[in-house]
């Protein structure tokens, strides 16, 4: 877990620099980015539960986007809330992060109607990659780490060395 932890913390810190580096307004980095990092860390889901919510995310975002495009007044911000919440309902998952992806465009300006959904798949992708990658070596680093122990179990120093 602690691994995870560290990674989580330097996928942000990585995105947040990267974001700050490329023109297309900051939207790469997101601080809900830090929500579903720690959602996605402090549950044990299934690779299909955890695509399940990135896909709910990224249709959030959409509707957001495309209901802000339209107007960018109190009502489609009701909807957005209403749409989000029911996206989070008929996929049956509790992902809280995921009703504030969708609230983004209200407060972020994006040059483009797909840069925020584009920029919610990747960096939400990118995290589930740079997740699934830590917790491989830290199975791995347990079964070496058992292995190696398991060697030398019963053995004086002198025979190990």
């Amino acid at each position: 877990m602690v691994v995870r932890l560290f990674t989580i913390c330097l996928y942000l810190t990585f995105v947040y620099w990267a974001s700050s580096h490329i023109s297309v307004d900051n939207v790469l980095f997101y601080p809900t980015l830090g929500a579903f990092s720690y959602f996605f860390v402090s549950r044990s889901m299934s690779k299909a539960e955890s695509l399940k919510t990135i896909l709910a995310a990224v249709i959030g975002v959409t509707c957001g986007s495309r209901l802000h495009m339209l107007s960018a007044g109190i009502i489609t911000f009701l909807i957005t809330c209403l749409i989000a919440i029911a996206l989070l309902r008929i996929l049956k998952i509790h992902a809280a992060p995921v009703v504030a992806v969708s609230l983004i465009p209200f407060f972020s300006k994006a040059p483009s109607f797909w840069v925020l959904p584009v920029s919610v798949l990747c960096s939400l992708s990118g995290l589930l990659l740079v997740l699934w990658g830590s917790q491989l070596a830290e199975v791995r680093w347990s079964a070496w780490k058992e292995r190696a122990y398991s060697s030398t179990r019963g053995k004086s120093f002198e025979d190990v060395a």
